[in-house]
């Protein structure tokens, strides 16, 4: 009797994993040679590290954001009033 599965070669495995990891590429566009395999590899780490910049440039703005609204409600003088005459009465 013949095991249900075969083993997969290393570059299939490989690109299976990365596929796996990235949660892309399950039968929407398959690469055939090693060599797209590898492309398509690069491709997904590069999508990872973009992201990855992404959400870093996004939380970068939210923690400044927080600072500042944090430095004008302790009654430090920001930018935008630094025109006015003082409080009203």
């Amino acid at each position: 009797m013949k095991p249900a599965h075969r083993p997969l070669p290393a570059g299939d495995a490989d690109a299976s994993g990365w596929k796996a990891r990235t949660a892309v590429g399950f039968g929407d566009i398959i690469p055939r040679a090693d060599g797209a395999r590898v492309v398509t590899m690069v491709q997904m780490l590069g999508d990872l590290v973009f992201v990855g910049l992404v959400l870093q440039v996004m939380i970068g703005a939210v923690k400044l954001g927080l600072r500042r609204r944090a430095t004008a409600s302790a009654g430090f003088p920001d930018s935008s009033n630094q025109g006015d005459a003082g409080p009203a009465n």
